[in-house]
């Protein structure tokens, strides 16, 4: 099995890519699904955790895994070939700058203004679909 394309196809259907909104604006993929064995396989090749959240009586149990910064643009690189619904997004995520930051140490300003300007570009892109 090809498990990028495999990874590829979660992403398009089952897949989130998103920049937070705190001080560093940290790159994000995320999948939500309620089999969590997918998720392991994506974890033991591209690293993050696969994680439950709280549910209600009633709901089934919902796995999450994510990945970070560094890690989110090396995962998106992988399946970036074979990736077909979210394209728009996963180019514009891969111009996301890194930085090293450490602490409290600020961003540059012209880091910030870039992941915002990819933040506001992944909402619209998001919302046009």
């Amino acid at each position: 099995m090809c498990i990028e394309a495999y990874a590829a196809a979660l992403l398009d259907g089952e897949g989130c890519i998103q920049v937070g909104t705190n001080g560093s604006f940290p790159l994000r993929v995320r999948f939500g699904m309620t089999d969590r064995a997918p998720l392991d396989v994506l974890a033991g090749e591209w690293g993050g955790n696969v994680n439950t959240l709280k549910q209600r009586p009633g709901e089934r149990l919902v796995y999450y895994w994510d990945i970070n910064c560094s890690y989110a643009l090396g995962f998106l690189k992988a399946v970036e070939p074979w990736v077909y619904g979210k394209i728009a997004q996963v180019e514009l995520a891969l111009t996301y700058p890194l930085f090293g930051k450490r602490g409290h140490t600020p961003l540059p300003v012209e880091v910030a203004e870039s992941r915002v300007r990819i933040r506001e570009g992944l909402r619209a892109v998001r919302e046009s679909l």
